[in-house]
């Protein structure tokens, strides 16, 4: 009798688990537990009831006893070595897949879970392999495709990613993911209008997309669409508001667009967060140089410098706020100094001729229009 209380018990957990209702299932293996404490099976399944409400630990533990009690369950083998993996306990977690592999070698998700542990262990031929024996036995496995674009693309076989990457989305044509990623294969190979529409799809199946909203950013910013990057990067940062490089990157758009104060708050906001970024210190000096303020601009050229004495752009920036200023002479020291540190520097050499004309050197600044020529020449030869 005692023994069908225990079935009854088990059974009835079982059909809350099927259901979805994961308390009343868990309160239904304990109390079969406590009938029968050592029943492999009922370890297992607590655990996996556990493992869906986010109690890893808990899980763990019991799949650690089902094994104790019942060593051949290739499942309980292959579910402690999923939370191994969650833990970052690459070795452990290889060793349980491939005990699961040891008893039962066609589960497919145990293959693609330990082509997922080698990858991170950084031994992508082992990992490759684990990946086409799971596609072996189950080609359906989108997300097996999906991986393994990920590490053809980790190796820089970017036409095989996509080869993948579209598997995967011919499986699955809502995996937001493999979109990006698809995307992000078509923007490494200058392939930006099917990046954009990669990742426009992307984001149209996850609009919290964050990392897709930046990426897409800085692809209308490459195409000069300024105000479309700009609303790009105003997404990405009310996902993520303490994101650097979209603060930058978002000064960049609204200065090109002549939105100055915006630009301005966008450069102080990324040196709030990263106060030694010297980029973000000559971004603000120019900002501030373009309204004028030339007394701060010379400042945040100062500050860039001391963070990065060899920063051509910072003494070229440095150069335009002096020449403003009518200070000729460090401005021309400071345009001399940017081609000391960057000889094919267009700009600075533009600006040192200028200084040198408005000096009435004229003959110097006609020494700056023939190296420019010969710049110009000695590039074209170069392409």
């Amino acid at each position: 009798m005692s023994q069908l209380t225990v079935q009854q018990v088990f059974e009835l957990a079982l059909q809350h688990h099927d259901a979805g209702r994961l308390d009343e299932a868990i309160t239904c293996y304990q109390q079969a537990l406590a009938l029968k404490p050592d029943d492999a099976e009922t370890h297992l399944n607590l655990g996996i009831a556990l493992w869906a409400q986010g109690r890893s630990d808990e899980a763990t533990a019991c799949f650690q006893r089902a094994l104790a009690l019942g060593p051949h369950r290739a499942e309980a083998h292959h579910r402690l070595g999923n939370a191994f993996w969650i833990q970052e306990r690459w070795d452990e977690a290889i060793i349980c897949y491939q005990r699961a592999l040891a008893i039962k070698p066609d589960i497919a998700r145990a293959h693609h879970d330990l082509g997922m542990a080698f990858w991170a262990k950084g031994r992508l031929d082992k990992a490759i392999g684990c990946f086409q024996q799971a596609l072996a036995l189950e080609p359906s496995l989108a997300d097996t495709h999906y991986s393994s674009g990920g590490l053809f693309m980790a190796q820089g076989q970017l036409d095989k990613a996509i080869t993948c990457y579209q598997q995967a989305l011919a499986l699955n044509p809502d995996f937001a993911e493999a979109h990006n990623d698809l995307g992000i294969v078509f923007e490494a190979q200058g392939r930006l209008d099917e990046a954009i529409v990669c990742y426009e799809r992307a984001l149209a199946l996850k609009p919290d997309f964050a990392g897709v909203h930046k990426r897409l950013g800085t692809i209308f910013l490459r195409q000069e669409r300024f105000s479309e990057a700009i609303l790009c990067y105003q997404q990405a940062l009310a996902l993520m508001p303490d994101d650097v490089k979209v603060h930058y990157a978002l000064g960049s758009a609204f200065s090109v667009q002549g939105r100055f104060d915006e630009a301005i708050a966008s450069y102080q906001r990324v040196l709030a967060l990263k106060p030694d970024l010297a980029e973000a210190h000559c971004s603000l000096g120019n900002a501030l140089g373009d309204q004028r303020r030339l007394d701060e601009a010379i400042e945040c050229f100062r500050r860039a410098l001391v963070l990065k004495p060899e920063y051509a752009e910072a003494h070229h920036g440095l150069g335009i706020a002096f020449h403003k200023q009518g200070r000729l002479d460090e401005a021309t020291g400071c345009f001399e100094r940017a081609l000391v540190l960057k000889p094919e520097y267009a700009e600075a050499q533009g600006s040192l001729r200028t200084a040198f004309y408005d000096q009435g050197r004229f003959g110097e600044a006609l020494a700056c229009i023939e190296e420019a020529f010969v710049l110009v020449s000695e590039n074209a030869d170069a392409h």
